[in-house]
């Protein structure tokens, strides 16, 4: 469940745009965090941004254009207003031909990057290509940090998390390397929702803490709550349910009214997964429909797609078994339409779970037969762990005990390395 909680966190937060009034240039050198995070001003400046951009364009200042429909699209994502901010994004990278490798690269990877989370990978790909190719024929840097980062967000959106990991890493590196601080921050926040993932917690859980500490030092509100929210998730996993719960209610206090649907979302299904941690199943139930519903109203997929599962499992727990199977069904259709099936693969393991308490041996084998080389072929160690080591339970239980043995090894060799990213 918290899987859905944490994928492409900062999809919302790492444009490296400025957020002030459009007279300010808006480019790589004024990168500003954002202070003021009202839906008023957020509107303002939107309003602002695309009315200068006009004015730009009639001057024949296409960087500065471009630059006023970055910083206006990437706030109309934050208003949760997903088709506006395409439409002014693919204004934007319409210019991009004509503007410097840093200009191109930053808008083209901005654009992605909401294609990405629009569902729509393949063509997010082509101007990810473009990027990398821009960046390939210059020498600054920051252009390729930015690239390769775009790069490990296409490979995240595709469940490539180590892949996705690497790229981040390197970004990171490079961030470091020209001291660009604010762009280090973002990135930190997008490696740390990867690693949750690929279950590196406590790497994350630094690198949640370190983006945290520079966007304070920066004042960028929003990214101080972003943090938090990340770091909550982070506890939750830990085991450590009241630090959680405390930086979980911190993120909370500090989101604006009307703004950030999605990381609202995501703050939801991170209280859910605490909830059911303390066998508050109802409340748990309820966080997760109402995450799912705020997914499917900004139409992001990847997230419905890792929320379902959730709701297979709560809906069993609760005694509903129509409900749950007919979230099951809502995730393999959406499995086809997406081809991903790590949906599938953990909406199997709560079935197996489902037949495993009640006893049904055979049905419970069989689901998590179906569930275990998804979950492996998407690098999702604590799920693999957690039914390789039901099996084994099991077989133990049929009097199978080499098959146990085998299970119950492979389990406990993927729970020491998690012990060891966790360092307890």
């Amino acid at each position: 469940m918290l899987l859905a909680a944490c994928i492409s966190l900062v999809s919302t937060v790492s444009e490296d745009t400025q957020t002030s009034q459009p007279s300010i240039r808006i480019g790589e050198e004024n990168e500003a965090p954002l202070v003021v995070w009202d839906r008023n001003s957020i509107r303002s400046t939107i309003d602002k941004s695309l009315e200068e951009s006009e004015n730009l364009i009639g001057k024949k200042d296409l960087t500065g254009a471009a630059q006023c429909l970055r910083s206006a699209g990437r706030l109309q994502g934050i208003l949760g207003d997903r088709d506006s901010a395409l439409r002014t994004l693919n204004k934007a990278q319409e210019l991009s031909k004509n503007l410097s490798p840093i200009e191109a690269i930053t808008t083209l990877t901005l654009y992605s990057r909401l294609l990405v989370k629009n569902g729509e990978s393949k063509k997010a790909g082509t101007f990810v290509d473009q990027a990398i190719s821009l960046a390939e024929r210059t020498t600054d840097p920051t252009a390729t940090g930015l690239a390769v980062r775009s790069r490990g967000e296409l490979k995240e959106a595709k469940r490539d998390f180590a892949g996705a990991e690497a790229d981040f890493e390197a970004a990171v590196g490079i961030f470091r390397q020209t001291n660009s601080d604010l762009r280090l921050a973002r990135t930190l926040l997008i490696l740390a929702g990867a690693r949750v993932a690929l279950g590196k917690l406590r790497e994350g859980r630094e690198n949640a803490i370190e983006a945290r500490s520079l966007f304070e030092k920066f004042g960028d509100a929003r990214g101080i709550v972003i943090s938090r929210l990340l770091e909550g998730h982070f506890l939750n996993l830990l085991g450590q349910k009241q630090e959680a719960q405390d930086a979980y209610l911190a993120a909370e206090a500090g989101f604006s009214a009307d703004t950030d649907p999605i990381e609202k979302a995501r703050l939801k299904n991170g209280l859910a997964y605490l909830y059911q941690g303390l066998g508050e199943i109802n409340l748990a139930h309820l966080k997760t429909k109402e995450a799912l519903e705020l997914f499917k109203d900004q139409k992001y997929w990847t997230a419905v797609s890792i929320t379902l599962p959730a709701l297979v499992d709560l809906s069993f727990r609760l005694g509903d078994e129509n409900a749950a199977w007919d979230y099951l069904k809502q995730s393999e259709d959406l499995s086809r339409r997406m081809n991903d099936d790590l949906g599938p693969a953990a909406s199997y393991g709560f079935v197996g779970d489902y037949y495993f308490r009640i006893g049904n041996d055979e049905k419970a084998i069989s689901y998590y037969k179906r569930a275990l080389p998804l979950l492996e072929k998407k690098s999702q160690l604590f799920a693999a762990s957690g039914i390789n080591g039901k099996l084994g339970s099991i077989f133990a239980r049929q009097g199978k005990l080499t098959l146990a043995k085998s299970r119950f090894d492979r389990s406990l060799a993927v729970s020491r390395q998690i012990h060891n990213e966790v360092g307890e």
